[in-house]
C-alpha cells in the first residue's frame, strides 16, 4: 500500500471514528432529551392531578360538605382512582396513572410490586421528591414509572389520624389507615408511562442527524482529499525521486518549485548533498584514527581493571572487619541479656524471655535485673535495625543497671535521667534514631509501670487477658531532652498463678503468606490457652507460633518476648 494511501486510510479512520463517537453522544443525548420530555409530560399530569386533589379537599374542608355514602365518592384520593380506571376507554397508548398506597382503603388503591418498592425508597430517603425509572411490564413491554410520594399533611389527618376524630361515614365503611402523623409517608402518585414514544423520538432525531452530519463528513472527507494530494502527496513523491537518485550516487541531483514547509525541506535537502562528498572524505580519515584511538583506549580499560581489582581486595578486607565488629556486638547484646540462671534467682517470679534479631544485631531491648531486693524490669524497641539500633540498645542497657545500681527509686526520676542521658549520646552520634522504653518495678505481687511502648498484656486466672495502653504514661525515648510533663505511673497487681507479658512489635507486626499481620489478639488466645504452664513453655508455644504463622515469609523485625508469673 502506498504512503498516500495509508495516510489517507489513516485520516479517514480518524473522521470515521471522530463521526462515530459524535453519532454516539448524540444518540445518547437525543434519549436523555426523550426521557426528559416524557418526565415533564408526567410532571404535568402529576399537577393536574394534584391540583384536583387539592381541590376537592378544600371543598370539604373548606365548605363543610358532609361526608355519607355518595358525597364520600367525591372524596379525592377516591375519585382519582375512578378516574384512572375510566381513562384508558379514551387513551389507548399504556399512559396510566394513580394513587396507591401500602395500606389501601379501597382495593384499585393498592400498590403493585413496583410501586412498593418506590414507596420503600422514599420511605428510606424522605428527602427525594421524584422517582423516574424504567420497567417492563407483565407481557415484557418497556414502561417508565413516575412516582411523586404523598406526604401526609394537616388537613389529611382529620380522617387519617386517630379513628375516633375522623368522621362517622369514613369510621364505619374503614378499618385500616389510621394512626398517621403530619410528615408520614401515605402512598404515591404513579403515573406509568410506556417507553415506546420515547424510542421513537429517539430513533427519528438520531436518524436525522445522521444523515446530516454523514453528509458533512463526506464533504470534509473530499476537501482533505483534495488538499493533501495538492500540498503533501505530489511533494513528497518528487523529494522520494529525488533521495533514490542519491542513493544511486548521483550528488548533483537538486530539487525545487516547493513552498511553505517543503522549501524548506528542499533546500535542506540540496545543502545535504553539498555536504555528503566532504563528509565521505571526513570519513576515511577518521576510519584511520579510530584504529589509534581503539589501542589507547584498550590500554586505559587495562589499567581501569587493575585499579578495579585493587578497590576490590580492599573492600572485602572492609567487609571482613565490618562483619567481625558486628558479630562483636551482637555477641556483647547476647552476653547482656539476662541468662537461666540470673532469673530463677528472682524468688516470686517464674521469668523466661525471648529476642530473635531480624538482621545480625537487632534493635530490641529487654532486661530483668535485681538489686538489693528491688526488681527491675524493662522492654523497649529501637527504631530500625543494624549497628547503630544495637549500640543503642546497649547504651540503654547500661544506663538502666547504672541507674538501679546509684539506688535512683521514683520511677519517674529513672526514666527522666535515663532520657536525658540518650537524648545527649544520640545528639552526638548524629543519628535519628529513638525507642519504646516500658519499665516495671516489683514488689511482692504488685508492679509498677511507667513509659510508652506496646500494650502490657496482664494475664489472670482462667486466661483472661487484660490489655493495658501504655500511650499516656510516657514519650518516645531520646526524641525530646525533657519528657517530664509526658511521664505517668500505673500500679497493677497480681495474685499467685497471675502473671504479665512483654512483648515488642516485631511480633504482633509480623506478616504470613499473605501479607496478614499477626496482631495482639492471636498473641493473647495463645497466651490464653497455655497460661497454665509453666512460663517457658508459654514463651516457646508463643514463638512456635509466630513462626508457624509466617511461614517461608522473610522475618522484617526483631522478635522479643517476656513471660513471667507469681508463684
Amino acid at each position: 500500500m502506498s504512503l498516500q494511501a495509508r495516510l489517507l486510510l489513516a485520516i479517514g479512520s480518524v473522521l470515521l471514528f471522530a463521526f462515530i463517537i459524535l453519532e454516539a453522544f448524540h444518540f445518547q443525548d437525543s434519549k436523555q432529551n426523550a426521557a426528559q420530555d416524557l418526565q415533564d409530560q408526567a410532571e404535568k399530569v402529576r399537577s393536574l392531578l394534584m391540583a384536583y386533589r387539592t381541590t376537592q379537599q378544600k371543598v370539604f374542608l373548606e365548605d363543610k360538605v358532609k361526608l355519607d355514602p355518595v358525597t364520600l365518592k367525591f372524596l379525592p384520593a377516591y375519585a382519582i382512582g375512578q378516574i384512572s380506571h375510566e381513562y384508558p376507554k379514551w387513551d389507548s397508548s399504556g399512559f396510566s396513572f394513580n394513587n396507591v398506597s401500602d395500606q389501601p382503603r379501597n382495593p384499585e388503591h393498592q400498590a403493585d410490586k413496583l410501586e412498593l418498592e418506590a414507596i420503600a425508597y422514599f420511605r428510606k430517603n424522605p428527602e427525594k421528591k421524584i422517582l423516574f425509572k424504567p420497567f417492563e411490564n407483565e407481557v415484557g413491554e418497556p414502561y417508565y414509572l413516575y412516582a411523586r410520594p404523598i406526604w401526609i399533611k394537616e388537613r389529611c389527618i382529620k380522617c387519617h389520624g386517630k379513628r375516633e376524630d375522623a368522621p362517622e361515614t369514613i369510621r364505619k365503611l374503614y378499618d385500616k389507615a389510621w394512626g398517621y402523623k403530619v410528615g408520614d409517608l401515605r402512598g404515591l402518585m404513579s403515573i406509568k408511562l410506556p417507553a415506546s414514544t420515547l424510542h421513537a423520538r429517539t430513533q427519528e432525531s438520531f436518524i436525522n442527524n445522521l444523515i446530516l452530519q454523514l453528509a458533512v463528513f463526506m464533504v470534509i472527507f473530499a476537501i482533505v482529499i483534495w488538499i493533501f494530494r495538492k500540498y503533501v502527496t505530489s511533494p513528497l513523491l518528487s523529494m522520494g525521486e529525488a533521495m533514490r537518485q542519491v542513493a544511486r550516487g548521483h550528488y548533483d541531483q537538486r530539487i525545487s518549485g516547493f513552498s511553505g514547509e517543503f522549501a524548506t525541506l528542499s533546500d535542506n535537502f540540496n545543502h545535504m548533498t553539498k555536504e555528503l562528498n566532504a563528509h565521505q572524505e571526513a570519513l576515511k580519515t577518521l576510519n584511520n584514527e579510530l584504529e589509534d584511538r581503539v589501542e589507547q583506549r584498550t590500554q586505559e580499560l587495562n589499567e581501569a581493571n587493575q585499579k578495579i581489582h585493587t578497590l576490590n581486595k580492599q573492600l572485602r578486607s572492609e567487609n571482613v572487619r565490618m562483619s567481625a565488629e558486628l558479630d562483636v556486638t551482637r555477641k556483647i547484646q547476647q552476653m547482656l541479656l539476662p541468662n537461666e540462671q540470673e532469673l530463677k534467682l528472682i524468688p516470686d517470679l517464674d521469668i523466661a524471655g525471648f529476642m530473635e534479631p531480624a538482621s545480625e544485631v537487632g534493635g530490641d531491648y529487654y532486661d530483668v535485673l535485681q538489686y538489693e531486693g528491688k526488681v527491675k524490669i524493662g522492654i523497649g524497641d529501637v527504631t530500625g535495625h543494624g549497628l547503630e539500633s544495637g549500640m543503642l540498645m546497649l547504651m540503654v542497657q547500661m544506663a538502666v543497671r547504672t541507674l538501679l545500681t546509684s539506688n535512683i527509686t521514683d520511677p519517674k526520676a529513672f526514666m527522666e535521667i535515663l532520657n536525658r542521658a540518650i537524648f545527649d549520646n544520640i545528639k552526638r552520634m548524629g543519628t535519628d534514631k529513638n525507642l519504646t522504653l516500658a519499665l516495671l518495678d516489683y514488689d511482692n505481687g504488685k508492679f509498677n509501670l511507667s513509659g510508652q511502648h506496646e500494650d502490657v498484656l496482664i494475664m489472670r486466672h482462667g486466661g483472661l487477658v487484660e490489655r493495658i495502653d501504655t500511650t499516656d504514661l510516657g514519650f518516645w525515648i531520646g526524641v525530646e531532652s525533657n519528657i517530664s510533663d509526658f511521664l505517668a505511673l500505673r500500679d497493677i497487681h497480681i495474685e499467685p498463678g497471675e502473671g504479665m507479658v512483654l512483648y515488642t512489635d516485631g511480633i504482633t507486626e509480623a506478616r504470613n503468606t499473605d501479607k496478614r499481620q499477626y496482631s495482639v489478639e492471636r498473641l493473647c488466645t495463645v497466651l490464653s490457652n497455655n497460661w497454665q504452664y509453666p512460663a517457658e513453655q508459654i514463651r516457646n508455644a508463643v514463638i512456635e507460633d509466630v513462626h508457624a504463622y509466617i511461614g517461608s515469609e522473610e522475618l522484617l523485625d526483631d522478635l522479643t518476648l517476656l513471660v513471667f508469673k507469681r508463684k
